[in-house]
């Protein structure tokens, strides 16, 4: 009597560790109500770092980082790049009627892309999800290239001349969108996305030059500075060309 009653418990002991095991495994398998995605921008890396027969990928979608934050059926993105860029050139050119040309170039640039979002997720298939929504966007870019030219055609005569130009472009931007991913795995999507953004632009360009001429009869020097100012509005459209990878937390 008392084995079956041994017996019995031992059974049902296991019966609830059974059955205890099978809900937790359903509970962990169901879909998250909050989550969140780190997207990379694959399309913008093969064009800022992979070169194709000197050519470079065009991305039609400047964030490298992007992330969706998803609480059931509203999500909230964000999408970042940063690219700083310098280079420099030099030449010493023997001209027939020069005796030393030498000269160099500078660029320097730098660009900063940023933008957040609202949207409406919904799953519209087993692998298959959507977002619609609008963002708000903001981008400051800038370039600096100065020059230094210098002409020697003897010793009393020569020319000397540098530049430095200045500029900056901010724009500030919003329009709606709509992007789709495909779940390669449960945590692994690929996905893109088309948009429609109006932008409006401001642009400030500023021009400083120097140029000092030396001759026989003395040396004079001339200066100039320009500044110029503009705003423009664009509309623009992206079509889906670019290629995130996401991975779901």
């Amino acid at each position: 009597m008392n084995k079956h009653i041994i017996y019995s418990f031992l059974a049902l002991s296991l019966i609830i560790k059974v059955q205890t095991a099978v809900a937790i495994k359903d509970s962990t398998s169901v879909d998250k109500k909050f989550f969140y995605e780190q997207g990379f921008n694959i399309s913008q890396f093969a064009k800022q770092f992979v070169s194709f027969n000197n050519a470079t990928l065009n991305s039609n979608l400047p964030y490298l980082l992007t992330g969706n934050f998803v609480y059931k059926n509203f999500g909230f993105r964000y999408g970042l790049n940063a690219i700083s860029n310098n280079s420099k050139s030099n030449a010493n050119i023997d001209g027939s009627n020069s005796t030393n040309q030498p000269s160099s170039n500078v660029t320097k640039t730098s660009s900063l892309d940023f933008r957040e979002g609202f949207f409406y997720h919904k799953q519209v298939a087993k692998k298959l999800v959507a977002n619609m929504g609008i963002d708000l966007l903001a981008s400051n870019s800038k370039s600096d290239i100065t020059t230094h030219d210098f002409s020697s055609f003897s010793q009393a005569n020569s020319t000397t001349f540098d530049s430095k130009v200045t500029s900056t472009t901010e724009s500030y931007g919003f329009g709606p969108f709509i992007s789709i991913q495909y779940f390669l795995l449960r945590k692994l999507s690929i996905g893109t996305e088309t948009s429609f953004y109006y932008f409006i632009e401001n642009n400030v360009q500023n021009a400083k030059s120097t140029t000092i001429d030396t001759n026989s009869l003395g040396t004079n020097i001339i200066s100039q500075t320009n500044e110029s100012k503009g705003t423009a509005q664009r509309t623009e459209i992206k079509i889906p060309l670019t290629i995130f990878l996401y991975v779901k937390f």
